[in-house]
């Protein structure tokens, strides 16, 4: 269990970091942070974790 809820942190970052502005780029929108974890999942990201993610 402790290691789903570090997976579910991760990727919560991992998409607050992609929905914040950076130097070398503008933020994404959620839906395009989304589509791209949504894209993703099975090799860059958990598929269970995009699930939830989705729902949040």
């Amino acid at each position: 269990m402790q290691g789903y809820c570090v997976k579910c942190r991760t990727k919560r970052e991992i998409k607050g970091a992609m929905t914040s502005k950076r130097p070398y780029r503008q933020a994404m929108t959620n839906r395009v942070a989304l589509a791209k974890l949504e894209r993703n999942k099975g090799t860059q990201f958990d598929p269970e974790v995009v699930a939830v993610l989705g729902r949040l």
